[in-house]
């Protein structure tokens, strides 16, 4: 980066000259600031091409199925006692932000409707399918009981 001002041998006539190159993110640069710079950018946090991973989505329905269908299960059977109500809340006061801020953090705002909408059809699939299909049916007693304490 080069800079000329009025000061320099090599002005141009008065004016000040920047010259710049390669990639930059948010840079910022300023000469004679009388009062408050105000300095907005897009967040960066979220990497732009995470959400086209097959893996990563594939995973976060699975963990959704299994947990929503292990939801299921304790419903289903409704043999908790007071103590395990309290279990269960207290777990998913825990494993519910849990899994929204991963989910979140992989995402972003990208798709949020669209996403929710999945959500809520994976969850209805859990409900009704989880603890009646094999391969899922002895994952979800199993988180349904640690979700409960039961270990």
């Amino acid at each position: 980066m080069s800079y000329y001002d009025d000061d320099d041998d090599d002005a141009h006539d008065g004016d000040s000259y920047n010259d710049h190159s390669g990639w930059t993110y948010n840079s910022v640069q300023a000469r004679n600031i009388y009062g408050g710079i105000h300095h907005h950018s897009a967040d960066s946090s979220v990497d732009a091409g995470v959400y086209f991973y097959p893996g990563i989505i594939a995973a976060l329905a699975a963990a959704l199925f299994l947990v929503a269908s292990s939801y299921a299960q304790i419903f289903l059977n409704l043999d908790l006692a007071i103590w395990e109500w309290f279990k269960l809340a207290g777990s998913s006061l825990l494993v519910i932000p849990v899994f929204y801020a991963t989910e979140r953090g992989f995402h972003g705002d990208v798709f949020s409707p669209l996403r929710l909408f999945l959500a809520v059809v994976i969850i209805v699939a859990a409900f009704v399918y989880g603890t009646d299909w094999p391969p899922t049916r002895g994952f979800a007693e199993f988180i349904g009981n640690w979700l409960v304490w039961r270990f």
